[in-house]
């Protein structure tokens, strides 16, 4: 009750900051059509050209601060809805189909198979398809499904290692191959030489619970910035 209490004090807060900086956002645009700047006949085209791109992009930038600061509050409420349906005994816990198309990842694709089985989501369904590799990727993808399997000791799991081999180049046929064998409620997709953490599908899961949500994507970052490579990686990724 009285975390219940302290959150609503939270939103409430920033309730009014937010009402306040519009009101002060507000305030300073429309001093610009109050003060009146002092015209130069010879650079007035040039002058309407830089207001017209500056305008667009101004606009989108404060489209997006008016909307943005409710999120949290929005993302709030629809978590107190969620946490009202897990007291009533309603638990979102779909069966997700993680497919990983892998091409010559002989080992990175074990590395990733042995983190999504961590994964704090049980009800999970990993589709590992082979894309016509040519080095061990098959051979050691079906000795760790062997080794999982023996780790079980005959009991049931709620986690399945599924492999398949697509003997068609491209990614692309590597995913069409894994959808069309996945049986899960929802798919996602990661490459073969991702490190997944434990959170991570079950946060991926969690914006489904609202019937609305028809997709969602993940945070990718780099785990080697050491190299030039990797810090160009993490650049490209950075605006994600």
């Amino acid at each position: 009750m009285y975390s219940k209490k302290k959150q609503i004090i939270s939103d409430t807060w920033k309730m009014v900051v937010y009402l306040l900086l519009h009101v002060l956002t507000f305030f300073i645009i429309f001093s610009y059509f109050i003060l009146s700047p002092t015209e130069q006949v010879d650079i007035i085209f040039f002058r309407n050209v830089i207001i017209f791109f500056a305008s667009v992009l101004l606009t989108k930038y404060f489209v997006y601060m008016l909307i943005s600061p409710w999120h949290d509050i929005v993302v709030g409420y629809q978590k107190y809805l969620n946490s009202l349906k897990r007291r009533s005994g309603k638990i979102f816990c779909p069966k997700v189909s993680v497919i990983i198309p892998a091409w010559n990842e002989e080992a990175g694709v074990i590395t990733t198979i042995k983190s999504l089985l961590k994964s704090t989501h049980t009800n999970l369904e990993i589709v590992a398809v082979n894309n016509a590799s040519t080095d061990n990727t098959e051979k050691n993808i079906l000795k760790l499904i062997d080794e999982w399997e023996s780790s079980l000791d005959g009991s049931l799991s709620t986690v399945s290692i599924k492999y398949f081999y697509e003997g068609k180049q491209g990614k692309g046929h590597a995913l069409n191959r894994g959808i069309d064998e996945a049986t899960g409620d929802i798919v996602m997709s990661i490459d073969a030489d991702c490190f997944v953490t434990p959170q991570a599908v079950a946060n991926f899961v969690a914006p489904f619970e609202d019937s609305r949500v028809m997709a969602a994507v993940g945070n990718v970052k780099i785990g080697n910035t050491k190299t030039i490579l990797g810090v160009v990686q993490y650049l490209s990724l950075i605006h994600i």
